[in-house]
């Protein structure tokens, strides 16, 4: 139970580590409204995502992580557009995309090795 909620929180954070590095980046004043724009439509695309493919009954599996990143971004960059008016020029999906692929993979590929070698380790009685 509590790696579900470690899972969901772990892929907020990549979200809001991507719109706060991006406006240091770009020399924007980090607030609550800013981050709002640039994260809410990702979120409520990766969760509506996540649930629909019941992500975090298995947060781990490569399979269901892979199908919410496609449905997930894609319904985040459209919900972008329509809901919130904001534009998607190509070099922002690219670094958007590959961003959260590089750490929503990331962080479940260091945790399956870590449970794997927490599995191998021999138990001292």
């Amino acid at each position: 139970m509590k790696i579900k909620w470690l899972a969901a929180v772990l892929d907020v954070a990549v979200f809001l580590s991507f719109a706060v590095f991006g406006q240091r980046t770009h020399g924007v004043e980090s607030t609550i409204g800013t981050l709002a724009v640039i994260v809410l439509p990702f979120l409520i695309g990766w969760f509506g995502a996540a649930i629909a493919v019941r992500l975090y009954e298995r947060p781990l599996s490569f399979g269901r992580c892979a199908s919410t990143y496609l449905m997930g971004m894609t319904a985040g960059f459209l919900i972008r557009v329509f809901a919130f008016g904001r534009g998607v020029p190509v070099t922002f999906v690219i670094v958007v995309g590959l961003f959260v692929a590089a750490f929503v993979f990331g962080w479940r590929l260091i945790a399956i090795v870590v449970r794997h070698f927490q599995m191998r380790r021999p138990t001292v009685t």
